[in-house]
């Protein structure tokens, strides 16, 4: 058994202080909020420092830690200073300059890891069950990232609105990164770094576009990948729901600037 430790910062949303000590397990990863810190400290946005961690093994089928750390570290950028240097650097050499890119090319992933096949590349699934992950990795994405945004309440670069933190144009990106990776990446690594290169992109956009802080994207992207890591390891029993008791249905969702997947069950 590995132990990693790491210093996370996590919204009051994920972790409120009467979980210090507690364990969330997932499969074979086990978090636990250890009590080595006497004096948590609020930040800013209702932000609660404390340490984790972080157990897994070499038998767990899908490994969390990666995503785990990427959202993390987003966290771990809310900070004054990185927000001064960011708004330093917009005045400096964007100067205003604004692009909707970013709007389209958040969908490309998830469109290249359901169609990659019909070019010939062989991924591990068939559509069917990729458009499953796809579905579920996106609704929860969507659902993590709107639930932060309206617990947090950081105000965007360009004051807009107090909804920055996290992105969900990145998430839902990296969410079809990740599931091309999934698919594709042992066929040639070219696909993984194709997606989480697009991925990317958008999330350097929606900072040209004075749209989100590198925290915001960092964690978006983070998310994104720990969602459809979730999605994967649902995948045998949301199987088992839709395809024999055809409950489950997979529906478009839109939602400001952006698209997605639904996801609707019901029980008898």
């Amino acid at each position: 058994m590995k132990n990693i430790i790491i210093i996370i910062l996590a919204s009051q949303f994920l972790a409120k202080g009467n979980d210090i000590g507690k364990k969330i397990t997932l499969d074979k990863l086990e978090i636990v909020a250890e009590d080595s810190v006497k004096n948590p400290k609020i930040m800013g946005g209702g932000i609660l420092m404390f340490p984790i961690e972080i157990s897994f093994t070499r038998k767990s089928q899908v490994n969390f830690t990666a995503p785990i750390i990427v959202t993390g570290t987003g966290m771990l950028l809310i900070s004054s200073s990185m927000k001064r240097a960011q708004t330093d650097w917009y005045k400096e050499k964007i100067k205003g300059k604004s692009t909707m890119v970013d709007d389209y090319l958040a969908i490309a992933p998830n469109a290249l890891a359901l169609g990659l096949s019909i070019i010939g590349a062989k991924p591990k699934h068939k559509f069917k069950d990729r458009l499953l992950v796809a579905a579920m990795a996106n609704s929860m994405s969507l659902g993590l990232t709107y639930g932060l945004k309206y617990t947090t309440k950081i105000k965007r670069p360009d004051n807009s609105d107090n909804y920055s933190f996290p992105s969900a144009h990145t998430a839902f990106a990296f969410a079809g990164a990740q599931i091309m990776h999934e698919e594709y990446g042992e066929q040639s690594i070219i696909y993984s770094i194709l997606g989480y290169g697009i991925g990317a992109t958008v999330g350097g956009l929606r900072m040209v576009n004075n749209a989100h802080w590198l925290s915001d994207v960092v964690a978006g992207a983070g998310i994104g990948m720990l969602s459809t890591k979730l999605a994967y390891r649902l995948l045998p029993w949301a199987q088992k729901k839709m395809y024999k008791n055809e409950n489950l249905a997979i529906l478009p969702v839109y939602y400001p600037k952006g698209a997605g997947f639904g996801m609707t069950l019901s029980f008898k």
